[in-house]
C-alpha cells in the first residue's frame, strides 16, 4: 500500500490474521506525504487506542462488529488484528452497482452510536491535544477549503470557506473515524456491518463530517450506476438512521445542513483532490464536479432534489 505494509496469514488452526505495519513516509507524491500527521508512523497506535476505545463501549453491540487485536507492537508500530469473517466488501459492491439498503441502514445505525456513545468523552488519540487539533484542522482543511487550490473551483470560494468554518466551529469532543467511507466497510450474511481502518482517526471534530464524507460516496457511485432508485433509498436511509438515532450531540438539529455540503466537498475531493478515484472515467467529471457544485449550496437535500442530482450526464 501507499502507507503500510499489510500481510495475511492463516495459522496452523486455519485462523486468519492481518499484520499492518507503517510505512516510515508514505509513497503518495502530494499534500498527503508532506504532513506530519499521516506520515508520522504513530498513527497505527492511533488506530489501536481508537479500536480499543470503541470495544470497550460495543461489547453488547452484536450488530457492529469490530477488529479483534492480537497484538500491538509500539516499538516497530505493527498492529495485528484477527480475520473479521465478513462476506463482502461495499466498495466492490458499490462499484458493480450492488445498493444493498439493509447495509446502508446499518451504517447509518453504527456511525449514530459511535458519535453517540464517545460524545463528550475523552478519548485520547494522540498525546497532546494540540496535535489532535492539528490533526482534525488538516483533514477539514484538505476536504475542503484546500480545493480551491484548482482554478476550477475558485466560483465556489464562499461555500468552500463556509463548511470549513462551519466545521471548525462545532468541533467536540467525540470519536472520529475521518476516512468513513466504502473501502472501510465489510459486511456479513446477515447484512452486520465491521469497519476498520481507524488510523487517520480524532479525539474530536464536527460528526457531520463522517457522515458527509461516506453519503459522498454513495452519491458519486449513484452518478455511475444504472439502479438509481435502490442508490437514493440506500443514501437516504444512511441519512435518516443516523438522524434519527444519534444521541447526546445537542447541535443534531444542525448536522443536516452541513452533511450535504461535506457530501458535495467528497465529490470533488474524489476527482480533484489529492486522491483520485481509479473507477471514474474523465468523461463524467464535468458532471460529477457540477453535482459537487450542487450539494455544497444546499441546506437541505430531498428525495425530488437528490434524483435531480445524481443524473449523469458524460
Amino acid at each position: 500500500g501507499v502507507m503500510n505494509f499489510v500481510y495475511r496469514a492463516r495459522a496452523k488452526d486455519g485462523s486468519i490474521y492481518y499484520l499492518k505495519q507503517a510505512l516510515e513516509q508514505a509513497k503518495r507524491k502530494n499534500i498527503l506525504s508532506k504532513n506530519l500527521a499521516l506520515i508520522n508512523r504513530n498513527r497505527i497506535e492511533s488506530e489501536y487506542r481508537s479500536i480499543t476505545a470503541l470495544k470497550d463501549r460495543f461489547h453488547k453491540r452484536n450488530l457492529y462488529i469490530l477488529p479483534d487485536i492480537v497484538s500491538f507492537d509500539k516499538s516497530n508500530s505493527i498492529l495485528i488484528t484477527r480475520d473479521l469473517g465478513a462476506n463482502g466488501l461495499l466498495q466492490k459492491d458499490l462499484e458493480s452497482g450492488i445498493f444493498n439498503v439493509d447495509v446502508a441502514r446499518n451504517i447509518g445505525d453504527y456511525l449514530a452510536y459511535q458519535h453517540s456513545t464517545t460524545f463528550n468523552k475523552n478519548i485520547i488519540i494522540r498525546k497532546t491535544l494540540a496535535e489532535e487539533i492539528e490533526h482534525w484542522n488538516f483533514f477539514l482543511s484538505l476536504r475542503t477549503k484546500s480545493l480551491l487550490n484548482n482554478t476550477a473551483l475558485l466560483d465556489l470560494k464562499k461555500e468552500m470557506i463556509n463548511i470549513y468554518e462551519e466545521g471548525v466551529a462545532h468541533t467536540n469532543k467525540l470519536l472520529m473515524h475521518m476516512d468513513f467511507c466504502p473501502k472501510n466497510i465489510l459486511y456479513s450474511l446477515q447484512k452486520n456491518i465491521s469497519v476498520v481502518d481507524f488510523e487517520f482517526s480524532s479525539g474530536i471534530g464536527d460528526p457531520a463530517y463522517d457522515l458527509g464524507f461516506m453519503i459522498g460516496h454513495y452519491v458519486l457511485f449513484a452518478m455511475i450506476s444504472t439502479q438509481k432508485d435502490l442508490a437514493v433509498d440506500s443514501i437516504l436511509k444512511i441519512y435518516n438512521h443516523y438522524l434519527g438515532n444519534v444521541r447526546g450531540l445537542t447541535f443534531s438539529v444542525n448536522i443536516g445542513k452541513r452533511v450535504w455540503k461535506y457530501a458535495g466537498c467528497t465529490l470533488l475531493y474524489r476527482i480533484m483532490g489529492a486522491s483520485p478515484a481509479s473507477y471514474l472515467k474523465r468523461q463524467y467529471f464535468n458532471s460529477i464536479i457540477n453535482a459537487g457544485k450542487q450539494l455544497l449550496k444546499q441546506d437541505q437535500i430531498y428525495e425530488k432534489s437528490l434524483r435531480e442530482i445524481i443524473k449523469l450526464q458524460p
